[in-house]
């Protein structure tokens, strides 16, 4: 539930519908409480357990998305591509994006 709840906080500061800050703060909480389940994981049901090696691949997989958010960051693009199976939408980040999209 927290990592779909941090989808949706990036999205939303994607769009510009919240500042960017929650979503950073709320992806801290949701890692520390990934590694903190994965450990306790690791010491309830040992280190060949199904669920201590989900958590390691899900903890791998956070600190790329966490590497790739940082790298789209630092790219400062102002370009926004929304996809879908039929066709593929362009938007230009404003604060009017919404409206834009509406049209």
């Amino acid at each position: 539930m927290m990592l779909f709840v941090q989808v949706i906080l990036g999205g939303s500061a994607v769009f510009g519908y919240i500042d960017v800050r929650y979503h950073l703060v709320w992806g801290v909480v949701t890692f520390g409480v990934l590694i903190v389940a994965t450990a306790y994981a690791a010491s309830e049901l040992g280190s060949k357990s199904t669920l201590f090696r989900t958590g390691i691949a899900a903890i791998a997989d956070y600190v790329v998305q966490i590497i790739l958010g940082f790298i789209a960051l630092g790219t400062n693009s102002g370009v926004v591509v929304v996809g879908s199976s039929n066709k593929r939408v362009c938007a230009r980040r404003s604060r009017h994006l919404s409206y834009q999209l509406r049209r």
